[in-house]
């Protein structure tokens, strides 16, 4: 399996890097993908990653319309900035996976030029796709094949959680939930 791994920000690198492990014990070596020196620089110290450092690619892919991203939403970047990123990430995934046939993209949240990009070449390709974020709980993790939030399959499929076997009480429970000693006790459920 070729696993490739986007990531952006040292929180991502924390993260991704409790994976090693299991990559060991599953013999993958994975490849991130990143546009940060330091990320770079410090992979370079662990050899059970291959690094791809993305550079300026002015090769011309078809560029999708990039204003819902996270960068050009924040003003981070201007669209030519954000067209070289895409086309960067789209040909350094593109180059990646021609000689793999069995490959997934690990990718944190989804809404980035960069993740964007990655989203569309797995789409192209027929790749699959893990998105990771942060969980609705303390110190837990999403993680989903379609998404993140308005993306997730669980948001589009809200009305599977209620037709769950192990919910079919849901609306008892949350009454008892919600009455105890004849107060009535405000619950956000979620």
């Amino acid at each position: 399996m070729n696993v490739i791994i986007l990531i952006e920000s040292f929180d991502q690198l924390l993260f991704f890097k409790k994976f090693k492990k299991w990559f060991e014990k599953s013999g993958i070596y994975p490849t991130i993908i990143t546009d940060k020196l330091s990320i770079y620089i410090n992979l370079k110290l662990t050899s059970r990653f291959n690094i791809c450092l993305l550079d300026q690619n002015s090769v011309k892919v078809h560029v999708p319309d990039l204003n819902s991203t996270f960068e050009i939403l924040t003003n981070q970047i201007t669209t030519n900035k954000g067209q070289l990123l895409y086309n960067s990430v789209y040909t350094c995934s593109e180059s990646l996976i021609k000689n793999y046939k069995n490959s997934v993209f690990f990718i944190w949240g989804g809404n980035t030029i960069s993740s964007f990009a990655l989203k569309n070449i797995a789409l192209t390709n027929s790749i699959r796709t893990l998105y990771f974020d942060f969980g609705n709980y303390c110190d837990k993790i999403f993680v989903d094949p379609n998404g993140t939030n308005i993306d997730s399959f669980i948001y589009k499929n809200f009305e599977l959680v209620f037709n769950y076997p192990e919910n079919k009480d849901f609306n008892d429970d949350q009454n008892i939930l919600l009455s105890t000693d004849g107060q009535k006790l405000r619950k956000n459920i979620n």
